[in-house]
């Protein structure tokens, strides 16, 4: 794996992480779900 790959995959788990995943503090919704409403 290259090191732009690398950063490639990050990036995409960290926006994975932020916006998207189920949060319990959210009433386990993700957060552009709640953005949304």
């Amino acid at each position: 794996m290259t090191l732009k790959e690398l950063k490639k995959v990050i990036r995409n788990f960290v926006n994975w992480y932020n916006n998207e995943r189920i949060q319990s503090n959210l009433g386990r919704k993700t957060p552009q779900q709640v953005a949304v409403v």
